[in-house]
Formats: structure tokens, C-alpha cells, sequence
């Protein structure tokens, strides 16, 4: 039997030794950090009076995917979770949730790239970061009115939400996948997308949207401007 402060000291494993109780050696490094890392990797295990690992290390679970992809199965794209934009990619990247081991362990969800081949949900999730003000702050004062919408635009009806279908239908046929395709467009159209964008807010907020504009606009032009020479 083992006692309960001793269990709850206690790792379990994944892959080498599934579903085996680990422990850290009581005089390492890690053993002493308060709190206890959640998750470590090990070079070996060595058994004695309990079992205890070698060589460990901490790690995060969103790492796991990456590092041993070998071990690790990805469920499909999270569509309830909001998308999160990745301005140094500038991409918006879905949510998946990883399995991890031959123990099947179920981790926090991941941000991920969403499919090459996939232009409809490439489209709905800018969209909906869009929405959210993640791609312009210039939105930002409106996305408590259109995040919800925005989120529509993921499903795979859009909920019966025209004006969703309607702002993820022109990107995905424009291809507009990045911020970066936007501000180009909108450096010769600076219209696009006002009709779309405006069908998803109250009337009442419409026009408030539209004296916005110009700022979002600059906004845009701001980040596409190349770096001044010193």
C-alpha cells in the first residue's frame, strides 16, 4: 500500500511503464520545486525499494505535440473554441486537443495551423479573430456584438446566420486567409468588407462602424508600411 502523501507525489506513466507509479528521487532538483512540476519526461527508470525516474526534466503539456508527434494523435479542429491570431505567422490558428501515449492521456487543447487545403475554415477562423479584434484593434470596441457572430461563421451551416455565411463566404473566395491579404486589398479597395462586417452589428452600431473606418484603415496601412531607413 502506499501512503497518501506519498501518492500524491506520485507521476504516471505514459509510454515506458504505462499506467506504472513514478517518483522523483526525494534530493533532486525538481523533487524540491514548490509546486511540483505536473508533467516531466525521464531518460529511465530505476527501481529500488518505489520506482524512481533518471535524467527528468519539466515539461508543459503543449509541448508534447510537437516534441513526440510520433506519440501524439490530434482530435479535429475544436469549432466552439475562439480562434487565437498569431501575429508573427499571422495566421489564426484553430484548437485541437491531443492524445498523448500509449496511456491515451487527454491534454489541454493546442493552437495549431488549420489545414493547407482547407479554405472555408481558414476563412471562418480569420473571420472570426476578425470579429474578436485580435487582427485590428480598430474592432475591438465591437466585439462583444460581433464575436458571437463571428463564431457562427465556424460552424458548418453557420447556424442559419446569413450575414456569418456571407463574411466567411467573401474571404474563402478571395482567398483572404491573413491579415496581410486584407491590407493589400484594402489599399485599393478600402470598402471591402464594410458591407459584411456592418450586416453583423445591430443597426444602431452601424454607424459608429463606419467613423471607425478610417482608423482601421490606417491602422492597415500602419503594418503594411516597410520600416523607415535610418
Amino acid at each position: 500500500d502506499v501512503k497518501p502523501g506519498l501518492l500524491r507525489r506520485a507521476y504516471v506513466a505514459a509510454e515506458e511503464g504505462r499506467g506504472q507509479l513514478l517518483w522523483l528521487r526525494p534530493h533532486s532538483g525538481l523533487a524540491r520545486l514548490r509546486p511540483r512540476p505536473k508533467y516531466i519526461c525521464f531518460y529511465e527508470i530505476s527501481f529500488g525499494k518505489r520506482a524512481y525516474v533518471s535524467r527528468a526534466t519539466a515539461v508543459e503539456p503543449s509541448w508534447l505535440a510537437d516534441a513526440s508527434p510520433a506519440l501524439t494523435r490530434l482530435s479535429p479542429p475544436l469549432l466552439e473554441l475562439p480562434p487565437l491570431y498569431d501575429a508573427t505567422k499571422d495566421v489564426a490558428r484553430c484548437w485541437q486537443r491531443p492524445t498523448y501515449g500509449a496511456a491515451q492521456w487527454q491534454l489541454p487543447p493546442v493552437a495549431r495551423l488549420p489545414p493547407e487545403n482547407d479554405g472555408q475554415l481558414r476563412a471562418a477562423l480569420l473571420g472570426w479573430a476578425l470579429c474578436q479584434g485580435q487582427v485590428f484593434r480598430a474592432l475591438k470596441p465591437f466585439a462583444a456584438e460581433l464575436g458571437p457572430r463571428g463564431r457562427a461563421a465556424c460552424a458548418p451551416s453557420a447556424g442559419g446566420d446569413r450575414a456569418a455565411v456571407a463574411l466567411r463566404s467573401v474571404l474563402a473566395s478571395q482567398k483572404m486567409y491573413t491579415r496581410g491579404a486584407i491590407c493589400v486589398r484594402w489599399a485599393s479597395e478600402p470598402r471591402f468588407l464594410l458591407k459584411e462586417v456592418a450586416a453583423l452589428l445591430p443597426p444602431t452600431r452601424r454607424k459608429a462602424l463606419l467613423e471607425v473606418w478610417p482608423a482601421l484603415l490606417a491602422e492597415a496601412d500602419k503594418r503594411q508600411a516597410p520600416p523607415k531607413r535610418r
